[in-house]
């Protein structure tokens, strides 16, 4: 039998995030979501782990896209820390709200993102966010965390935020609201 993902001090106890990520909840900004963490590998030495985050973070985005406002979009969240040996991300949605896992055997797939992403998280908390609305926060083990895979000191949010702006310059402008703020000063618009 599988052991369940371990539970470990929520980050907003902890250091804060090196990306803040300030999105609209909508399907296309999950992609923005997955380029920031491919940005983020290319700076800092994820190893295999980087497939297993995109997808749990993925299917975090989506529940809160898909669940947290019935009939409508709302703020949608991602923050990104890098610890010692470990990745840290959370995605939170100021919805309505609901860290109760519903088990519905009427409904084909339902409940199977939450057993994604605790199958590829090695820990994972799942809580009602602060300002209402619910907190995913997954952390994955990466030996390597830290080491450079090039151009600076990935702790640093300065090489994820110019890789970030190169990504947004190009893509196609929208109507949602997207902004990356860094820790320690700036905003990515």
């Amino acid at each position: 039998m599988d052991e369940p993902a371990r539970i470990r001090r929520p980050m907003t106890d902890r250091e804060p995030s090196n990306v803040h990520l300030a999105l609209d909840a909508r399907a296309e900004n999950v992609v923005l979501v997955r380029e920031v963490l491919a940005g983020l590998a290319e700076n800092v030495a994820l190893g295999n782990a980087l497939d297993d985050v995109k997808a749990a973070v993925s299917e975090a985005c989506n529940n809160a896209i898909m669940h947290a406002y019935p009939g409508g979009e709302g703020p949608l969240e991602v923050d990104l820390r890098v610890l010692d040996g470990e990745l840290r991300v959370v995605v939170r949605d100021s919805g309505v709200g609901t860290v109760r896992r519903v088990e519905d055997d009427t409904t084909p797939a339902r409940g199977i993102g939450l057993a994604v992403i605790e199958a590829l998280a090695s820990t994972l908390e799942i809580r009602a966010s602060p300002g209402g609305g619910v907190e995913v926060e997954m952390g994955f083990e990466i030996p390597d965390a830290g080491l450079p895979t090039g151009g600076g000191r990935p702790t640093e949010p300065a090489s994820i935020a110019a890789w970030a702006r190169a990504r947004l310059s190009n893509r196609p402008r929208s109507t949602s609201n997207t902004s990356a703020r860094l820790r320690g000063g700036g905003m990515i618009q």
